[in-house]
């Protein structure tokens, strides 16, 4: 499973497969931008605190793991559409330089 993006060109990453220099992950192909962490992870990590903090009974331990299980699954899915969106633009940069 492809764990990290480049959002510049759209590209997914295992994390041995990033360059690693000084502790930031960096794309192979750009090696300008740092990778993120892909939305689905976030979004599947969101998911599992707000179900688990679901189960625990005080009433603060249920709203704080919702809450943060909410805001992951909204970082996760503004990752996804960046990622797809880099992956679109960069597929038009390279049909375009094709037929040039």
């Amino acid at each position: 499973m492809d764990m990290y993006f480049c959002p510049r060109c759209g590209q997914r990453y295992e994390a041995d497969e990033c360059l690693d220099e000084g502790g930031l992950l960096r794309c192979p192909q750009c090696r300008t931008q740092r990778v993120l962490v892909a939305g689905r992870i976030l979004i599947a990590t969101g998911l599992v605190i707000a179900m688990l903090s679901a189960m625990i009974f005080p009433p603060f331990v249920i709203v704080g793991g919702v809450v943060l299980g909410g805001a992951l699954c909204v970082t996760g899915l503004t990752r996804s559409i960046r990622q797809r969106r880099a992956g679109r633009r960069s597929d038009l940069e390279d049909s375009y330089m094709d037929e040039m």
